[in-house]
């Protein structure tokens, strides 16, 4: 994938605000918030503790940091919850740093989210991006069918997190950036520990 930052020719992951179809080909209220709520809320709430205000390599290094801490042995269920924010919140700005083609330097500090208009507003890119990988997945297993995530068709999200990592400068096969697979995968995790947390402590 190329790291340009001509303005001249579209970023990967960029909406382009004149165009009906493109904007149709981002569904940003069912692929990307009604996908992930829970999880978008957590790491939305917790933005200011997480720091985000380092170079695209230090992000990529607390990635991997945390998922080496959770294999082979996951940690406590709190920290479990922690951790997995962490990945989320870091893949959004790391993401974000890689799809506006400033991936090897360090701009200051990244955006500090305290809410989810804040998040929109400080990772556009990276959010209309993850919503696209909604609608392929959608419409490569689901074809005709009404946007909806289809759970059964992946659960290993951890190890796809680290696949997704090693290449996320890159575009995937399916032309997708393998940065905006990454944060799709790092809030699955996220919201699916979220719902099982919220299972066991219900009535």
């Amino acid at each position: 994938m190329s790291n340009t930052t001509d303005n001249t020719e579209p970023r990967p992951g960029m909406l382009l605000s004149t165009d009906a179809a493109e904007r149709k080909n981002t569904p940003l209220a069912t692929g990307f918030l009604q996908y992930f709520p829970d999880a978008l809320d957590r790491v939305t709430a917790e933005a200011r503790k997480l720091s985000l205000n380092h170079t695209a390599k230090f992000l990529e290094w607390v990635i991997v940091a945390k998922l080496s801490y959770c294999s082979p042995h996951p940690p406590l269920k709190a920290d479990r919850l922690s951790y997995l924010t962490t990945i989320a919140a870091a893949s959004i700005a790391l993401s974000e740093l890689v799809l506006a083609g400033r991936a090897e330097q360090d701009r200051g500090q990244a955006r500090v989210c305290t809410n989810l208009f804040e998040l929109l507003r400080a990772y556009p890119l990276t959010c209309s991006a993850v919503a696209r990988v909604s609608k392929a997945g959608n419409d490569q297993h689901n074809p005709g069918q009404p946007l909806h995530w289809e759970r059964s068709k992946s659960t290993d999200h951890e190890d796809c997190i680290a696949r997704h990592l090693v290449d996320v400068r890159e575009l995937d096969t399916d032309g997708q950036p393998h940065a905006a697979k990454l944060v799709w995968r790092a809030l699955a995790a996220l919201q699916i520990e979220l719902e099982r947390d919220q299972a066991k402590g219900a009535p």
